[in-house]
């Protein structure tokens, strides 16, 4: 054989094989309250998400008295809704004072199939309460 012909063998080998299909991303563009906002993407694995983001506090905004919080939790079914962290969820949370604080992480543990939905909150925390002031929810995209 000649160095062309195994040239063309070697192409013609790689391009029948097929595209691997990259992960779908959700992007939960900026949200929040008064004292700042978060914005959060997620890339949907096969059982795990990957987040990255930012959570940004407007502290001199409020006097240096309130701190913002950005939670997301993974739940195995389909449109997550509410507060808190039912049964078949995880959750990770990140804080920011005086800051904008970005962050990167992966949430594991979801069955075959991976997880259906993710709910990002958005909380401004005071010394003596929390409040819950936004929530967005997505579910995996269809594949």
């Amino acid at each position: 054989m000649t160095a062309a012909a195994i040239s063309t063998v070697a192409v013609l080998a790689t391009s029948a094989q097929p595209a691997l299909a990259a992960y779908p991303v959700t992007l939960f563009p900026e949200f929040g309250g008064p004292w700042g906002s978060n914005q959060v993407q997620v890339t949907w694995y096969n059982r795990s998400v990957g987040i990255s983001g930012w959570v940004k506090d407007l502290c001199c905004a409020s006097g240096g008295n309130v701190t913002t919080r950005a939670c997301v939790v993974a739940y195995f079914g389909p449109n997550a809704t509410g507060e808190g962290i039912p049964v078949g969820a995880d959750s990770e949370c990140r804080t920011a004072i005086d800051t904008t604080r970005g962050f990167s992480f992966t949430i594991n543990g979801a069955p075959a199939g991976g997880f259906q939905s993710v709910q990002v909150s958005y909380y401004e925390d005071r010394p003596d309460e929390s409040e819950l002031v936004a929530y967005r929810t997505r579910n995996r995209p269809a594949a």
